[in-house]
């Protein structure tokens, strides 16, 4: 067990994941902490969500682009690669920009592939033209959705109860 600024490590129960383009042999990186080798991992269980190499459904997308149809290539997107950030981002969606950008850099470039743009080209009229939401986007109609839940009284008791309506914190005469 490591212990830096009084925070401790298990480097035994740690493992790592390599978010890239490019195709990297699973033995071509060691990783060691006070001598133990951290084992990488393709899919990794954070916090209830599964992470997992997304980069290997943008290589998929770009294969494809040739040969299928931009509307497939859209629903490529959407089957692949949209469930693993939309997964739970009403309780990570909130975080700094700077935890998020490596995830919106990699949605942006999808959309790029999917339109067969310049790699300049401004993205937001193609974020339209696909009909897809950017993910600061997806996460304000997640929590706008859970907001209606909560006034429907149709979320689970255990969530429903971890939120407190203005109106009940004060009282309006």
């Amino acid at each position: 067990m490591i212990t830096t600024n009084k925070l401790s490590l298990n480097a035994a129960k740690s493992n790592y994941m390599l978010f890239t383009n490019t195709r990297i042999p699973n033995n071509s990186n060691i990783l060691k902490i006070g001598g133990t080798i951290i084992e990488r991992k393709k899919c990794v269980k954070f916090l209830g969500i599964h992470l997992d190499e997304i980069s290997s459904s943008i290589y998929a997308i770009k294969r494809g682009k040739r040969i299928v149809p931009k509307a497939y290539l859209r629903t490529l997107y959407f089957t692949m690669v949209h469930p693993y950030p939309t997964y739970g981002i009403p309780i990570w969606g909130a975080a700094y920009n700077v935890h998020k950008r490596s995830l919106f850099i990699l949605q942006k470039r999808i959309i790029h592939i999917i339109n067969g743009s310049k790699y300049n080209d401004h993205k937001n009229p193609m974020f339209h033209k696909l009909h897809v939401l950017k993910l600061d986007d997806i996460y304000k109609v997640q929590v706008a959705k859970l907001v209606v839940k909560h006034k429907q009284n149709s979320l689970p008791l255990p969530l429903q109860t971890l939120f407190i309506s203005n109106s009940d914190l004060h009282n309006v005469t």
